[in-house]
């Protein structure tokens, strides 16, 4: 079950509704082990066999080229074989099998590259592979799907913002251009792989404007689709995975070069967003990030102040929040999941003055909630298709929002 607390006038909640329902946060931060590599932003991360391979980068004063192996369950960071290639600064990269590819980017010396190298973790070796076709370029975004790697986007060393998509095959060690990206050129967008097709989040366009949008790519009818997007700030640099169906992604720098510390799903069922809990590293910018076994992590960048990090968070979408776990029995919702009859009640420090019922697409469902005490409320959501609700309960000092869900 989930809570979040909006303290606001009794007054204005029917008219702060329709924002509540977009806010609502759910999931759980948890701080893990600093990454082991010092303060950084803008290297790269992948994952082979549960372990997550990051490094590159820079830490505000030197380009970096050491590369680093954590592991989850030791909560545990170990050294690994440096990248000998000069893409380092801003790279892109991506896993294809038990192999991860990283490439593009600027060295030491901020001149951007067209290199791409093959990192095997099993014997911790890197092996340069066919160079990126075309203009050398950094804060380019790659994703793969179905045995194939994508680069896409980035700014390029004449000065140009790119929109071009080209596949990597590992078979042939090669490469094929595939269509542009629907939308306009950008750089420092975030891709993101999903099943059999791959996400472009966000990223800084040629006019100066932070995007919104989300792009899908589908790469057995080479086409783009947009989905709808992001219903906050636009950004470039953000962070993200994917997660049991839903994308997630947040952090990121608006066009006012202010960072942020929101963090959002996307529901690829409904074509819907909804913001999580906030990341609690702070406002964060170029920072890396990956998933393991259903979790996300985030780490390094830069904060506001222009100072690099070296912490990580795991976000659970499932978990409590520290605030949570503290405030668990201050509101009771029952059966959860329900079925047909719901008893709302509520400590006997609070009095329900108000409740209400919105799906996931914000829309308000009519239902009767009967009185039995002071606070202490039951209805019968029996017709209710299933899914995933919200309740809001107002009380007389606040407005708490909880999860439900419909079997």
């Amino acid at each position: 079950m989930r809570k979040r607390f909006y303290k606001i006038f009794t007054s204005f909640c029917a008219l702060n509704f329709a924002f509540l329902i977009t806010t609502a946060q759910t999931g759980a931060w948890i701080q893990k082990a600093n990454f082991a590599g010092g303060p950084r932003g803008y290297g790269v991360a992948a994952v082979v066999n549960g372990k997550a391979y990051c490094g590159l980068g820079y830490d505000g004063t030197n380009v970096k080229n050491d590369w680093w192996e954590y592991d989850p369950i030791g909560d545990n960071w170990t050294q690994k074989t440096s990248c000998p290639g000069n893409c380092l600064y801003s790279a892109t990269a991506f896993t294809i099998g038990n192999k991860i590819y990283v490439g593009t980017g600027d060295n030491s010396g901020f001149v951007s590259q067209k290199e791409f190298w093959q990192y095997n973790p099993a014997n911790d070796t890197w092996i340069r592979k066919t160079d990126f076709p075309d203009t050398a370029r950094y804060g380019a975004s790659g994703f793969s799907t179905n045995g194939k790697g994508y680069i896409t986007c980035g700014w390029d060393k004449n000065n140009a913002w790119r929109k071009d998509l080209w596949e990597y095959d590992t078979l042939n060690n090669s490469w094929t251009q595939k269509i542009k990206l629907s939308g306009s050129a950008r750089n420092l967008p975030y891709g993101i792989s999903s099943g059999n097709s791959g996400y472009l989040a966000f990223g800084q366009d040629s006019l100066n404007g932070h995007d919104t949008e989300l792009w899908q790519y589908f790469p057995q009818t080479n086409t783009w689709v947009q989905k709808n997007n992001l219903p906050a700030v636009g950004r470039n640099a953000p962070s993200g995975f994917f997660i049991n169906g839903k994308l997630y992604a947040g952090l990121g720098q608006d066009a006012g070069a202010i960072n942020h510390n929101d963090f959002w799903g996307f529901d690829t069922l409904t074509n819907s967003w909804q913001q999580v809990a906030s990341y609690p590293g702070g406002n964060t910018n170029v920072a890396i990030s990956f998933q393991i076994n259903g979790k996300g992590y985030v780490s390094g960048g830069f904060d506001n102040t222009g100072a690099f990090l070296n912490n990580m968070w795991m976000f659970d979408p499932n978990g409590l929040s520290v605030e949570e776990i503290n405030n668990f029995d201050l509101v009771q919702l029952y059966p959860n999941p329900v079925s047909d009859k719901l008893t709302i009640k509520l400590s006997n420090q609070k009095h329900i003055v108000g409740i209400s019922l919105y799906n996931i697409m914000g829309e308000r469902k009519k239902i009767v909630f009967e009185k039995k005490n002071l606070n202490t409320y039951e209805t019968n959501v029996q017709l209710l298709l299933k899914g995933v609700y919200t309740v809001n309960i107002i009380t007389d000092t606040e407005t708490i929002m909880k999860k439900l869900i419909k079997n």
